[in-house]
């Protein structure tokens, strides 16, 4: 009998694989530039199919979730051309903000995580961007 169990863990990525990940904006979401140099984003939402038809009049129809970035986000945005992988954008921030890779590690990976689950972003695996 053992005294601790091991948790079930989810498979993850290693760091080494992240950082050759390639963060791109897929072709759904419209990126505008606004007069003041800043991204404003946005992307399309499925609207819940369980809404019955009474409550459907009444509500707004939204169809797609916006984000306006600051210059920092608006920097990382830019960076994310399918081209570029997530370690050179955060060796480009770094640079650009005279953080230690670290630091810069932890904001760039930070934001990117919200950008995706706002659905702005993708992650493609290291060498699927050769086919995007």
């Amino acid at each position: 009998m053992a005294l601790f169990r091991k948790k079930n863990r989810k498979p993850g990525v290693d760091m080494e694989q992240f950082l050759q990940a390639v963060p791109l904006v897929p072709p759904s979401v419209e990126v505008v530039r606004l007069d003041n140099g800043l991204i404003q984003a946005q992307s399309p939402i499925a609207r819940p199919r369980a809404i019955i038809a009474p409550i459907k009049w009444f509500l707004p129809a939204v169809t797609y979730r916006r984000i306006e970035l600051d210059e920092l986000g608006t920097e990382v945005l830019d960076l994310c051309d399918g081209q570029a992988t997530i370690e050179q954008i955060i060796e480009t921030f770094a640079a650009s903000h005279k953080f230690s890779f670290r630091e810069a590690q932890i904001s760039v990976t930070s934001f990117l995580q919200m950008l995706t689950q706002r659905g702005l972003v993708i992650i493609l695996a290291p060498g699927a961007a050769e086919g995007a």
